[in-house]
């Protein structure tokens, strides 16, 4: 979205018959579309190289880590009208990995045992997602034996999020004068 605003491209969108949704729809969707076929085709290469050397493969990791991306594009296109293309390749990394690392922070806080950092702790909680969580649970050693139910409780979580960044990306586009 930076380059769209720096290019006036975004502002040929707005003088068309293109609404911002439409807009925002059309990217998310490009993205989503290209992250989903890269992840493919690693899949699929990943897959060959263990069938020639005849070992066995799980499908999760692939599936957990686009996942996980699905979530930080959302992101990135809620902040992305706002920053500069510099800044929101940082931003997002940094909070990728912040989101990969709530588990490891949430034990740090509740063996401190300091109530304002839990409750702060808690409180980022609700608008940055557990990214580990769409990983496969505790004893879970495949995609088999994560359980449907855990699965689609990933999948639910890891929607709400990306549901949820891209209405603060639509909000955020209805607000930025072109």
């Amino acid at each position: 979205i930076p380059k769209d605003i720096e290019s006036k491209r975004l502002l040929f969108f707005s003088l068309h018959p293109v609404t911002r949704a439409e807009y925002l729809a059309g990217r998310a969707l490009g993205m989503f579309l290209a992250l989903t076929l890269c992840f493919g085709v690693f899949q699929i290469l990943l897959g060959s190289c263990f069938w020639v050397r005849g070992m066995p493969m799980s499908l999760w990791p692939g599936i957990s880590a686009l996942a996980k991306n699905l979530v930080l594009a959302s992101f990135l296109l809620w902040i992305s009208p706002w920053l500069e293309r510099f800044s929101a390749i940082f931003l997002g990394l940094a909070f990728f990995f912040f989101a990969n690392s709530l588990a490891t922070l949430s034990f740090l806080v509740e063996e401190a045992g300091k109530l304002h950092l839990r409750i702060l702790l808690r409180m980022i909680s609700l608008f940055v997602p557990h990214l580990e969580l769409l990983g496969l649970p505790p004893g879970a050693d495949s995609f088999a034996g994560a359980g449907w139910g855990h699965v689609l409780k990933a999948a639910g979580y890891a929607a709400a999020f990306i549901i949820a960044y891209l209405s603060l990306a639509w909000f955020s586009l209805r607000k930025k004068t072109v």
